[in-house]
């Protein structure tokens, strides 16, 4: 999974956006995303977020 989002308007003007990489588990009813969110500019010795996020899926 990789995903890409800029949000210049929430943020200053030349904000680059985050990206995301991980990976993404599904079973039959959850998707389950483990990844790392990160600015897509110098931010010195961060690496990057941690998520876990779930998704349930109703029928």
């Amino acid at each position: 999974m990789v995903e890409y989002a800029n949000y210049s308007t929430d943020v200053e003007a030349n904000f680059g956006g985050f990206v995301s990489l991980g990976f993404r588990f599904r079973t039959h009813n959850v998707t389950w995303d483990l990844s790392g969110i990160r600015p897509l500019e110098s931010t010195g010795g961060f690496l990057f977020f941690p998520l876990l996020k779930a998704t349930f899926l109703i029928d």
